[in-house]
């Protein structure tokens, strides 16, 4: 089983989906209620650029 997925994906590539599912996992939690002010709400695209740097620096 390893074996195939060794064959599927380069170490680089599953570095880099490792990073763009962090980042959206981090927008898509900036996204809930908890996340915002109170009676506001924040749209994904507003969210999406905020885990970048503590995805990429963390």
């Amino acid at each position: 089983m390893l074996y195939k997925m060794e064959k599927l994906f380069t170490p680089i590539q599953i570095i880099a989906y490792g990073f763009l599912a962090a980042i959206l996992i981090g927008a898509a939690l900036l996204t809930l209620p908890v996340s915002a002010k109170q009676g506001q709400t924040t749209e994904y695209m507003d969210a999406l650029p905020q885990p970048v740097p503590f995805v990429l620096l963390g």
